[in-house]
């Protein structure tokens, strides 16, 4: 090796010491199952975030591809500084860290979120976006709370969309429609049991933080629905557990809204559910610490952002009272809808 390419080695390695010291490391444990999850459905189906069809998308892939690929960088550099030079060892850390380093010159860190509007100095998720429309692509409607007056004009669409969504995954469905459910949460497991009259519904929390989320609320529910009635068939007096994959869950419930509705813009996901639900219970005159704790938060505020109580659904609210673990703080503010 020349003198030229050991300067050329020497700048690279201090290049992606710099970029991979700006990729955080201290994050929550879900978030880094997420982000190898993510990670890996990248690598196998040979995608980068430019492959993602939202903004949201994109950044989510784009920071699970920074979270993992800054610890192989790590590993790759620590290999380098322990290996002979010349060896076949510091030849295989020396690609690993190119490799990696033009990943990093595409999608650079942004720790101050400087240009997270644009996303950073590479590509941006507005670039990314012209490409795909000149190539013909038409971005959904993503907004669900936007999104939700489309889908309540729909006649009885709760039933329609039960029909249509597979059976494998019409349980999960029937815990979204009556509970608004995060899909994370059901992936965790949902107890369901009998109690007299009604349906009682057990749910871990999935964004717990020191001030914010439930570790657990219990929602009571009718049984006056087809999907209570689906569940209730589930139980058959005993307690089941309802679990699926997050994921596969959204895919399938996606699936079913365009097969149900396939003249319909909005793309259909469980958070469409959760935002009906809380429309539902805002239409029924429910108070605010009451939405929080069947929603799964601890703050009054955070219930605000989803659905309105305009938006009035063919469905009444099933749910007949919540008990969460913790009480609600009152950081209401200014009503919205």
């Amino acid at each position: 090796m020349t003198s030229t390419e050991r300067s050329e080695e020497f700048r690279q390695v201090i290049e992606l010491r710099k970029m991979v010291s700006n990729v955080a490391k201290d994050i929550q444990p879900s978030t880094v199952v997420e982000y190898e999850k993510i990670y890996a459905r990248m690598l196998r189906d040979e995608q980068t975030p430019d492959d993602a069809t939202s903004r949201s998308g994109y950044f989510l892939r784009r920071a699970a591809l920074m979270y993992v690929c800054a610890n192989q960088a790590r590993k790759a550099l620590r290999d380098r500084d322990k290996a002979i030079f010349g060896s076949d060892e510091w030849q295989s850390s020396l690609l690993e860290i190119e490799r990696i380093s033009s990943i990093f010159r595409s999608y650079p860190p942004d720790p101050d979120r400087q240009h997270h509007a644009l996303g950073s100095d590479g590509r941006s998720w507005n670039d990314v976006r012209q490409v795909k429309e000149l190539a013909g692509w038409k971005a959904e409607s993503k907004s669900k709370r936007a999104g939700l007056g489309a889908l309540l004009k729909r006649p009885d669409w709760s039933t329609c969309l039960f029909n249509a969504i597979t059976p494998k995954y019409r349980a999960a469905y029937a815990i979204a429609f009556l509970t608004g459910a995060r899909p994370a949460e059901i992936e965790n497991g949902v107890s369901v049991r009998q109690c007299e009259n009604s349906l009682e519904i057990t749910i871990k929390g999935a964004k717990i933080g020191e001030q914010r989320g439930q570790p657990e609320r219990v929602i009571l529910v009718t049984l006056d629905s087809k999907p209570a009635q689906y569940l209730l068939a589930l139980t058959e007096g005993d307690r089941v557990t309802i679990q699926n994959n997050a994921k596969r869950f959204c895919d399938a419930l996606r699936k079913a809204g365009k097969k149900a509705f396939p003249r319909m813009r909005t793309s259909i996901s469980p958070y469409s559910l959760r935002h009906a639900v809380a429309a539902s219970l805002k239409a029924s005159g429910i108070d605010a610490d009451g939405i929080a704790q069947v929603l799964g938060h601890r703050a009054s505020r955070s219930q605000q952002v989803y659905g309105m109580r305009s938006q009035r659904s063919n469905n009444a609210s099933s749910i007949l009272g919540v008990r969460a673990s913790l009480p609600v703080r009152n950081t209401k503010r200014s009503p919205v809808g």
